[in-house]
């Protein structure tokens, strides 16, 4: 009896020692999947070992390790595995409750998001948001709202994200969470601020620094005077924004939170640098690009560097201003390719899907083939069951039947191997044909990317213009018209250029245009647009001839030159002409060259049209001298500068162009709206007269309000 008893407890004393080991592991592996000093690699590793390697864990801990590896492996880039952990823990694990399972769902939206297909997962948010409405969830349903919101904001879909921060904020309200409300507040202001509209901006950010400050949320309270200071300084109340700014850095620096303060340093020196403050403003862009250096934030560098090579050059140093430039433009083309090579990965990603569903159809397709075949075999069997009661009455005839029988199979077999040679050939000249499509289409995004850098920056077209718009809709990927802004010590010169021909050669063209026109400003230093013109005009055939053939393309030009009080506008034209318009009760005449510009009144707005010569660049071989147009310009005109693009295009009832007279007509009959609103208006004039019609060239319009 007493040995039976000792046997009893050695045996528990063994499975209570194991049990104790199992907690010991468990604990270890918890502890490496929260150490984020390890790889994300050996984070993951832990995870699945809490899921795979343990017993009697409950659903809940396994459900936060499965959407811990979603997460990593969405920070990895490795998409199709972050789904793929949502969607094992929605199969798997039984007691989860319906909000249990609707994070998870946000979870799998969230890594559609972060791939890239931001419209899928707008619509994974939708249909999970009124599934959290109709249960009342108010907190989740008004966190999903600030996401969708988020999504809407950056592709600036404002109004949008404007309806959707409104719900988020009275949704917090529901629930009395004031930091949320804080957040969808801040958001609010961001968007505002994206539309232009300061002072609802202003509104919405002291909301949130007043709910930030009274409950202690020094997060969001730091990003609320980052952003204040970025909406002062675009007001240009530059000493406001800098006091935001540094308050923003005193609660970043307590936190730790190195990323914002990186950003905190980068938007003061850009204040200093706008006071004139070079030197000091440099040492804030270091500090800034220290940190970025430390945390890995190659896509932060970007900017912190153009800055300071833009310092250092105000500085005149041009030795660190060109290396900080090369800097730029290393990190830049490195991150381009990065990016190059994801879209590559999901276009790829997407083919797969496509080729599959393809094989899904055909493999149906085969299956109702084989099917009929069935069918015509037991028809056939029949009918040769009838021909054998009919043998021993004609065999003769029966012989004859067979020999016709098997000479029409030994045909149909040589036209089916014919065919299947033919099908090889065509499926062969397909893929062919799809690598040659995929290979271009690549090689004109990559075009576009490289366009899109000789287009002025809208910071720096912000910074000299408070109200202007610039509708630019290329025919193709990329375009041959495009549009110019260059600020120089006694003004800024801004234009609209029409290269021959749209599409890649346009681009082309646009790329030697655009090349010639900096040169002319930066290194030749002219100052008056007719002398810009004629220099481009001698320069541009030389960049197209060869030894062997001289191509007579060239391009049409409306430039302007604004003097820095805004007060004296200097115009010269290629074959294009600049519009200047203001309402009846504030025009004021101004002297014009007769019989060349013309004027028209309707509708208590006066439009003044100043027409360029009658002559393009490099397509003339006997040139004239460009003429400047000097006009005084005042308050509330509106310049107008536009490609033949809008013009041209064809459309109507009739399939008629739509004419210079019907622009003015649109031009005049929104005045009351401002640039930005123009914009919307042109657009979708243009697309209601075209309708069905194809856009048939590149357009560009530009519109600034003095």
């Amino acid at each position: 009896m007493r040995f039976f008893l000792l046997i009893v407890l050695f045996i528990q004393m063994f499975a209570l020692g194991q049990s104790e080991l199992s907690e010991t592991k468990i604990d270890t592996w918890k502890q490496a999947a929260t150490d984020k000093s390890l790889s994300n690699a050996e984070r993951m590793e832990a995870y699945l070992s809490i899921i795979h390697r343990t017993e009697n864990q409950p659903d809940s801990v396994r459900l936060d390790a499965y959407r811990e590896l979603s997460k990593l492996a969405t920070n990895e880039e490795q998409y199709q595995k972050g789904i793929a952990y949502c969607d094992t823990a929605l199969t798997t694990l039984s007691s989860l409750n319906f909000l249990d399972r609707k994070l998870l769902e946000i979870d799998r939206a969230n890594v559609y998001k972060a791939s890239g297909d931001s419209e899928k997962a707008v619509a994974e948010y939708l249909r999970i948001l009124r599934e959290l409405e109709k249960k009342e969830e108010w907190l989740e349903s008004s966190k999903l709202h600030s996401r969708i919101a988020i999504i809407f904001k950056n592709t600036e879909r404002l109004d949008s994200a404007i309806d959707h921060l409104e719900d988020a904020i009275e949704q917090a309200q529901k629930v009395n969470n004031t930091k949320q409300e804080a957040s969808a507040l801040m958001t609010l202001g961001n968007c505002y601020k994206a539309k232009q509209e300061f002072d609802e901006a202003e509104e919405k950010y002291l909301e949130s620094i007043a709910l930030a400050k009274k409950y202690g949320y020094q997060r969001t309270l730091a990003g609320n005077y980052n952003n204040m200071g970025s909406l002062m300084r675009m007001r240009g109340r530059l000493d406001e924004a800098m006091a935001y700014f540094e308050r923003a850095v005193v609660i970043n620096k307590e936190a730790k939170n190195d990323q914002w303060l990186s950003y905190n340093y980068n938007n003061i020196g850009n204040i200093l640098r706008g006071q004139g403050r070079t030197q000091e403003a440099i040492n804030f862009f270091q500090k800034s690009l220290q940190i970025k250096e430390r945390l890995n934030d190659d896509r932060g560098k970007i900017f912190t560097l153009l800055n300071l090579s833009e310092g250092y050059a105000a500085l005149g140093d041009y030795k660190r201003a060109y290396e900080n430039r090369e800097l730029y433009t290393n990190v830049k083309d490195s991150i381009q390719k990065v990016d190059q090579a994801l879209q590559t990965e999901k276009l790829s990603e997407e083919y797969q899907a496509e080729k599959r569903e393809a094989e899904i159809v055909q493999l149906s397709i085969q299956d109702e083939l084989n099917q009929q075949k069935i069918k015509a075999s037991d028809e056939r069997i029949r009918y040769q069951n009838f021909l054998g009661w009919l043998i021993g009455i004609a065999a003769l005839l029966f012989l004859a039947v067979a020999i016709i029988l098997w000479y029409s199979a030994r045909n149909r077999k040589r036209i089916n191997e014919q065919l299947e040679e033919k099908n090889a050939q065509i499926r062969l000249k397909n893929e062919q044909l799809d690598h040659q499509h995929r290979e271009i289409k690549s090689s004109i995004n990559y075009a576009k990317r490289i366009q899109s850098i000789i287009l002025p920056s809208q910071l720096k077209m912000d910074a000299y213009f408070s109200k202007y718009s610039i509708l630019f809709m290329p025919k193709d990927i990329v375009s041959g018209d495009f549009y110019l802004f260059e600020p120089v010590d006694s003004g800024a010169f801004f234009g609209v250029v029409d290269c021959t021909g749209h599409g890649v050669p346009g681009a082309m063209m646009s790329l030697v245009g655009s090349s010639y026109f900096s040169k002319a400003i930066k290194e030749k230093n002219l100052e008056s647009p007719a002398v810009v013109l004629d220099f481009i005009n001698s320069e541009f055939p030389k960049a197209l001839a060869t030894n062997d053939v001289t191509i007579t393309d060239g391009m049409d030009l409306a430039l302007c030159f604004l003097n820095t009080d805004r007060t004296r506008l200097i115009f010269s034209g290629a074959h294009r002409n600049c519009w200047i318009l203001n309402t009846t009760d504030k025009w004021r005449d101004r002297e014009v060259r007769e019989g060349r510009d013309q004027r028209f009144d309707d509708k208590n707005v006066v439009l003044l049209e100043l027409k360029g010569n009658r002559q393009g660049i490099g397509k003339s071989h006997q040139s004239q001298p460009f003429d400047d147009i000097e006009v005084p310009v005042y308050s509330g005109d509106r310049v107008v500068l536009f490609t033949d693009g809008y013009v041209d295009q064809f459309g109507g009832e009739s399939n008629k162009k739509f004419r210079n007279s019907q622009l003015r007509k649109v031009l005049i009959d929104n005045m009351f709206l401002s640039a930005k609103e123009i914009e919307n208006v042109l657009v979708d004039t243009i697309n209601n007269w075209r309708q069905e019609e194809e856009q048939i060239d590149d357009i560009c319009v530009m519109v600034v309000d003095i």
